[in-house]
């Protein structure tokens, strides 16, 4: 296998890493061992390596330590969350007399991933859970005003909303919705797969209950790794669907109550979390505490303007999320992450995403994992061709990938 000429998939999974992470993963190699299941320097080591990333990772996010917890990946992070919040909900439930029986309201928007609307279906398959949609424009923007009049008539328990689309690069207004929330005493989730790393998410600022993201996405770390935040005042919400060994109070058959180990039973993926805390050092020097919205001189803002500019002049594209300008120029009001979907008029996403990758350029082509994102956008019918872009690409890339998309479409 030969590494990708052009990668544009930044969405999906970063690349190329720094190379600090492979050093770190490989490192692991050469050491073994352990953390809190054996006794020796190794171990002490990985130990101070895990509680370091825990502290790195607590202040890039602005909370304490102990309200970090190691997880998979984004997704397992969301289920954790949850359908961690609907296991403590069915069992206080059962503690009341008699049994409460209307279920609870959970407001989401059309931009949501996969990960947050299948276990909430799941959930509502058995009556224990009513979906609230809130309303979005067509690009996946949530409307503040309309989210407070839902929180006032609906009452839902709990709101998830993803930090931005993973399909048109939208930018929610969290730290509103967050401040609207606090205010309805609705507990908030926030899902920051596409934000965490690229710019500044602050919890306590945004004011989220939960949070959920990716190691291998924003944050630059291996597959395999991803984190949540968990509220230390709100822990209680979340049961653990993971029980056993913890390396902790052993003799005692109940499970471990006390943050983290509650929800990281098992051994965890030490060569994943050793690159995850290379990765997180090396943004934590590109990304400060105040970079909380895009700025349009970032190169990566720059790098979208022209790509959105090229694809623009091809007659056969059409830009989805597209309000009649170019949302990556200087001038305009509304930023978005470096994410550019696209449709053909003659050529089906998946044909397209195919043929550019022939020609040494990898993209992604479906729905993303965002089903009702594309029912918003109209692009049901075989989702977009979705170019994701990272700091790591040049001009030349973006103009060698226009000039083959027009020759593709050419000779279609």
């Amino acid at each position: 296998m030969t590494q990708p000429s052009i990668y544009l998939d930044n969405a999906a999974t970063s690349w190329p890493k720094p190379p600090s992470v492979a050093q770190a993963v490989t490192e692991y190699w050469s050491i073994g061992g352990t953390v809190g299941r054996s006794v020796g320097p190794q171990a002490e080591w990985l130990g101070q390596q895990t509680d370091q990333l825990r502290s790195q990772l607590a202040k890039l996010f602005g909370c304490s330590p102990g309200e970090v917890i190691f997880t998979l990946n984004a997704t397992d992070s969301l289920n954790l969350i949850i359908n961690g919040f609907f296991l403590g909900h069915g069992r206080r439930r059962l503690e009341q007399k008699p049994i409460p029986p209307s279920p609870v309201k959970v407001a989401v928007s059309s931009a949501e991933h996969n990960s947050v609307l299948r276990p909430l279906h799941y959930w509502q398959s058995l009556g224990l859970a009513e979906i609230v949609p809130l309303p979005t424009d067509p690009f996946g923007t949530v409307d503040v005003a309309s989210v407070e009049e839902i929180l006032e008539q609906d009452t839902p328990q709990l709101l998830c909303l993803s930090h931005a689309s993973n399909v048109t690069g939208i930018v929610n207004d969290v730290a509103a919705v967050g401040a609207l929330c606090r205010r309805h005493k609705t507990l908030f989730l926030l899902d920051a797969a596409q934000t965490a790393g690229c710019i500044s998410v602050d919890v306590h600022k945004i004011q989220c209950d939960f949070l959920a993201t990716a190691g291998h996405k924003g944050l630059l770390g291996p597959l395999g790794t991803g984190v949540m935040y968990l509220r230390d005042s709100q822990q209680d919400e979340i049961d653990s669907l993971r029980m056993g060994g913890t390396g902790t109070s052993s003799e005692d058959a109940t499970p471990v109550s006390s943050s983290p180990e509650k929800w990281e039973a098992g051994n965890p993926n030490l060569p994943g979390l050793l690159g995850l805390l290379a990765a997180v050092s090396h943004v934590q020097e590109l990304v400060e505490p105040q970079d909380t919205a895009l700025n349009a001189n970032q190169p990566v803002q720059i790098l979208a303007a022209r790509l959105w500019a090229g694809l623009q002049s091809l007659d056969d594209i059409h830009l989805v999320a597209d309000p009649g300008h170019n949302p990556f120029a200087e001038e305009a009001t509304q930023r978005r992450l470096p994410i550019v979907s696209c449709v053909s008029r003659t050529l089906d996403a998946q044909t397209l995403a195919m043929a550019l990758q022939q020609s040494g350029v990898v993209t992604r082509a479906g729905y993303h994992c965002a089903p009702w994102a594309h029912r918003s956008l109209g692009t049901q019918q075989g989702g977009t061709l979705r170019l994701s872009l990272s700091s790591a690409n040049t001009m030349e890339e973006i103009d060698y990938t226009v000039g083959t998309m027009r020759s593709i479409l050419q000779f279609s």
